[in-house]
């Protein structure tokens, strides 16, 4: 399975997801492979998603955009977020420019993802706080807007080692950290959140050494707030 990808320049010629998936040209990526038996071994893979996207539309019959938008984005009022490889012009204004370890900008400003599920979500910190709150409430059957109480459950039980079902998910001295690190070229950002103290944390960064930045303000808010479960 691939661990990420490297996206393609602006202008690029882009992949179809079954060319993802055999890694076929114009695809940059090896294919997407099974190497571990399901439940014998954690191991992070980008790849995955993207065939649980080709599942989805296979049934479905739609594209993953659309159903994102339809079940997601305008259920959780998060009107910034998008699926769309390339983005929409009337997104286009709001977006940062990715920036290199050196400073120089990324060359067309940022890169395109085809690969949607995996890769290619546009969004902003206060749409992904609307998923973690969302995520909570979900969690205490408060609220069900998405999934159950039962799939939220699922999704935030580790299943080997920080594995969970979408999350990282820890469970340490009954308390639960739930997560995900993003990264695309040019990009950092980070959601965090502990239900049982109903506390998040959401930082994003247009540059390849916002890393070191996000980790030290998300130290300063721990320590600044007192978060017992950081």
């Amino acid at each position: 399975m691939n661990r990420g990808y490297s996206g393609y320049p602006s202008g690029s010629q882009l992949p179809t997801l079954q060319q993802i998936l055999n890694g076929e040209p114009p695809a940059n990526s090896k294919p997407v492979r099974v190497m571990k038996a399901p439940g014998k071994a954690y191991k992070y893979a980008s790849g995955g998603y993207l065939v649980a996207q080709q599942m989805i539309e296979d049934v479905t019959g739609r594209p993953l955009t659309a159903l994102a938008k339809e079940f997601i984005f305008n259920r959780l009022g998060m009107t910034s977020s998008t699926f769309e490889s390339r983005l929409p012009e009337a997104y286009v204004p709001r977006v940062a420019t990715a920036h290199r370890k050196t400073g120089e900008p990324v060359p067309g400003k940022w890169h395109i993802y085809p690969e949607q599920a995996a890769a290619s979500l546009w969004t902003t910190p206060t749409d992904l706080a609307r998923l973690l709150i969302e995520t909570i409430k979900s969690l205490k059957n408060e609220s069900n807007l998405v999934l159950s109480a039962e799939m939220t459950r699922l999704m935030m039980t580790p299943q080997i080692s920080l594995g969970g079902v979408g999350f990282n998910v820890i469970i340490k001295d009954g308390l639960t950290r739930f997560g995900h690190p993003g990264w695309n070229d040019g990009f950092h950002c980070i959601m965090l959140g502990c239900p049982e103290v109903g506390q998040g944390l959401i930082w994003m960064t247009n540059g390849e050494n916002g890393r070191r930045l996000g980790w030290e303000i998300s130290r300063s808010v721990a320590d600044i707030i007192g978060w017992t479960w950081w």
